[in-house]
């Protein structure tokens, strides 16, 4: 059995898989098997797979209709083998020494998941950043997780990146824990808050173990946010930052994220003239909106749109909607006057 289980989801990445796949197999460290789940790619992909896994008989190759991200790997945790786990985009690399620094630090302290920084690379693969946070070499307690998280999770993102982290394959399976099928966005972030709420231990290492590749494709490639979906995983947030009550955190920046996720579906629903009745009838009984807001870390028409949700006053939000167009609509009459007059 191999000792770290490296999981690569492919769709469509035959620019880029060569270099991925080589920066596992040039690892210092050699005792692991390499997952690689093709999600019905319509390239070159399928046939480099095959090329690298006549070479080396660690590379294992599924092939899956497509079915998204979040399943691909669901398929790769259900066929790994290893101690540790090791999640790998098709298009990035890991760092030469990493898996060996790596799991030396997991298991020479007793540690369920390793944290490491991401390098961020341009198409060129010139380093252009790093995903960091100022604390490293540090041990972190289940406790103390919940407050590195409220520090650099709403500045950075750190703690909702998957592929910066080795995590511990028995905390995953003995947990059941997996990628949530119904999120096309902010999916690793659900599924490391699964892996956080059942941390014992980890440690935070001084060195960079990721490299990510910053393409065009990921400015192009734009999904539709599930706002509810959204809401959902804030909540979950919540729940896990909150479960010690002899330990109380600031939840401010939560529940600012769910009212800027509430005020989306309010904004975006009434701009695709959707019934605000049924749009604040859905937040009051599938979310249970009112008891997750802050009107006070908002500014403007959104804080008073979000103070009016917290009051459950349905009728206040569809007034201030409603004068919201009528004042547009002025302003865009009294632009197109004054340009008619300056011709």
């Amino acid at each position: 059995m191999a000792k770290v289980s490296v999981i690569i989801p492919v769709y469509n990445k035959e620019k880029y898989l060569r270099k991925s796949l080589d920066s596992v197999l040039k690892q210092s460290f050699r005792d692991y098997e390499i997952i690689c789940v093709d999600d019905g790619s319509k390239d070159g992909s399928s046939g480099i797979l095959r090329e690298y896994a006549e070479k080396d008989s660690r590379i294992h190759n599924i092939t899956i209709p497509n079915g998204g991200v979040s399943n691909a790997r669901n398929v790769g945790l259900d066929h790994a083998n290893g101690d540790w786990i090791q999640f790998l985009d098709a298009d990035d690399m890991l760092c030469p020494e990493y898996l060996a620094k790596a799991v030396a630090l997991a298991e020479e302290n007793d540690i369920d998941v390793v944290f490491s920084d991401i390098d961020v690379l341009n198409e060129e693969y010139v380093r252009t950043g790093v995903k960091t946070i100022g604390h490293k070499d540090e041990f972190i307690s289940r406790d103390g997780l919940k407050d590195l998280f409220l520090q650099y999770q709403y500045a950075n993102g750190y703690f909702g990146f998957l592929a910066n982290k080795l995590i511990m394959a028995e905390l995953i399976q003995k947990n059941h824990i997996r990628f949530d099928k119904r999120v096309t966005l902010a999916e690793d972030l659900l599924f490391m808050v699964q892996v956080y709420e059942k941390m014992n231990r980890g440690l935070i290492w001084d060195g960079s173990g990721y490299q990510y590749l910053n393409t065009e494709a990921n400015y192009l490639f734009r999904k539709k946010v599930d706002y509810d979906i959204q809401i959902e995983i804030q909540k979950r947030i919540l729940t896990w930052i909150t479960d010690d009550a002899d330990r109380p955190k600031d939840t401010a920046l939560i529940k600012k994220r769910i009212s800027e996720y509430a005020y989306a579906i309010l904004f975006e629903g009434n701009d695709e003239r959707v019934s605000i009745d049924a749009l604040t009838a859905k937040l009051y009984a599938e979310h249970d909106i009112a008891e997750y807001l802050s009107a006070e870390s908002m500014k403007g028409f959104p804080a008073r749109i979000v103070k009016e949700l917290g009051k459950k006053n349905t009728a206040g939000i569809k007034r201030l909607f409603y004068f919201r167009t009528i004042v547009r609509t002025l302003y865009r009459r009294l632009k197109h006057g004054k340009k008619n007059t300056d011709l």
